[in-house]
């Protein structure tokens, strides 16, 4: 069955509300106006009227936090077998990194934001003293998931990508780390004809850093 998902509406005070609307068995639209939302079929979250929408058609809540999404991530987004066990050992690497005290496979995937990405770039090149190309890697996997769950809808953007961009067609596979990345200045990262704009100069700064160290 084919989930359904919310209707975004504006209400004449001008707030945005989700409307959950789902076809009964009688093949009738219907509200759906579950107990704990006071019987109402408008929510101020688009997570619960999602959630009120599987409720009205039995169906199960997509999984919510990182972890939950990456246990079934390569079965629900099959790629070539070489790409997925790439991806799962990088991502692997890192679920249990604390971000804000959090286990980062604890996290919703929706309240993930740039500076959490951030705070991995920081763990990866600080603590673990990974290479830059190795963190690249990393940051390029959780990305291609997230960009995987927001089609799922189970987040609405995505933290991992800063401005990602570059040819790509539709069920291309992620090619392996270009060794070769490119750092200049506020440049924006550079791999594989990509560019990471947000996470960039953030990287850049770490390499330099560790330069003036090793001098």
């Amino acid at each position: 069955m084919k989930r359904e998902s919310p209707i975004k509406r504006r209400n004449p005070s001008g707030k945005i509300v989700w409307l959950a609307r789902y076809t009964n068995r009688d093949g009738k639209r219907r509200y759906a106006k579950p107990a704990w939302n006071r019987g109402r079929g408008t929510f101020e979250r688009k997570a619960d009227a999602q959630r009120a929408i599987n409720e009205a058609y039995g169906l199960s809540d997509p999984p919510d936090t990182l972890g939950a999404y990456f246990e079934t991530w390569t079965e629900r987004h099959p790629r070539s077998e070489r790409t997925n066990a790439t991806n799962e050992h990088r991502i692997g690497r890192l679920v249990d990194v604390e971000v804000e005290g959090i286990a980062l496979k604890d996290w919703a995937l929706r309240e993930l934001r740039r500076r959490h990405a951030l705070v991995l770039v920081d763990h990866m090149l600080k603590t673990e003293g990974r290479a830059t190309t190795g963190a690249v890697g990393i940051l390029r996997s959780l990305s291609t998931m997230a960009e995987d769950a927001i089609t799922d809808e189970v987040c609405d953007l995505n933290p991992f990508r800063g401005s990602v961009s570059g040819p790509r067609s539709e069920g291309a596979e992620e090619a392996p780390p270009d060794p070769r990345v490119q750092l200049r200045g506020d440049a924006p990262l550079r791999q594989g004809g990509r560019s990471i704009r947000g996470l960039g100069p953030h990287l850049h700064r770490h390499r330099h850093e560790a330069r003036r160290g090793a001098a």
